[in-house]
């Protein structure tokens, strides 16, 4: 709010204490995971003991896009003069070790009941629909693959102006170094990146449904494990390249592969 309330003045809204944006101009997301190193991987100096800073730093569990995720984004791009969003995942996250709907059932079985979860008890219209918890959840089959949707998510959001540079890294905990997502597996081979190094095989729940609105949207099942595949033509959508980018899980990619005759969509409109 730089730009537009500048000091703690007599109508009680609240400024940035120096008047300016980060040193950066730079708001990034990153996982919440101790051997993700924000500092070293990017270069940057997040924060100082005399207060300034390259960055604000919004760090969440698999470094995922959330409501509040958005919020913060929203609020830095608009009104703290940020000019450009950098999201920062990583090898061997957490969030792949696990299926989320089996960390529901741990839920259920403590007695929760996850259909009407109480997520922000200050704004209780910040609700999921029912059978959204697992999805709320957020585990992942692919990081490279979260971290793309994650990047398309801000690249379309209403609330991100669109002269904000965006920018995905995945940070290989392995080798200690960045490098850009890829869904190219020779180019990720010495690192942990899928559930299925974990041995996760059954796919999570389906949480990338991205659309504009529904006017270029294509759809299809997936044979495999009968999941509907939504697609954002105006985001990347082309018939030669088939539904390859979209896919829940690495077992559903290899099936496509095998046979990509079998994936036709059954709506398309430009």
């Amino acid at each position: 709010m730089t730009q537009i309330l500048p000091t703690q003045g007599a109508s009680g809204h609240a400024g940035r204490s120096h008047f300016g944006p980060t040193d950066r101009k730079l708001w990034v997301l990153a996982c919440m995971d101790e051997r993700l190193p924000i500092n070293e991987a990017l270069g940057i100096q997040v924060d100082s003991p005399v207060g300034h800073g390259d960055a604000h730093c919004f760090r969440n569990a698999g470094g995922l896009v959330t409501d509040d995720a958005i919020r913060s984004a929203m609020l830095s791009t608009n009104f703290f003069g940020t000019t450009e969003i950098v999201i920062v995942q990583h090898t061997q996250c957490g969030m792949l070790s696990a299926n989320a709907n089996d960390l529901e059932a741990y839920f259920k079985a403590k007695g929760i009941d996850t259909d009407e979860p109480i997520l922000d008890p200050t704004l209780p219209e910040l609700k999921l629909d029912k059978g959204g918890f697992a999805k709320w959840i957020g585990m992942t089959d692919d990081v490279d693959e979260a971290l793309l949707k994650t990047i398309e998510v801000f690249e379309n959001h209403p609330l991100i102006p669109d002269d904000v540079t965006i920018s995905g890294w995945v940070w290989e905990v392995e080798t200690r170094r960045l490098r850009p997502p890829t869904r190219d597996p020779a180019r990720r081979a010495r690192t942990d990146a899928t559930a299925r190094d974990y041995g996760i095989t059954q796919p999570q729940p389906a949480r990338w449904h991205l659309s504009d609105g529904g006017k270029n949207v294509a759809t299809a099942t997936d044979p495999v494990c009968g999941m509907e595949l939504v697609v954002d033509c105006a985001a990347g959508y082309r018939e030669a390249d088939g539904y390859r980018q979209y896919f829940c899980s690495q077992v559903c990619l290899d099936s496509y592969d095998a046979d990509p005759a079998r994936y036709q969509p059954v709506a398309h409109t430009m």
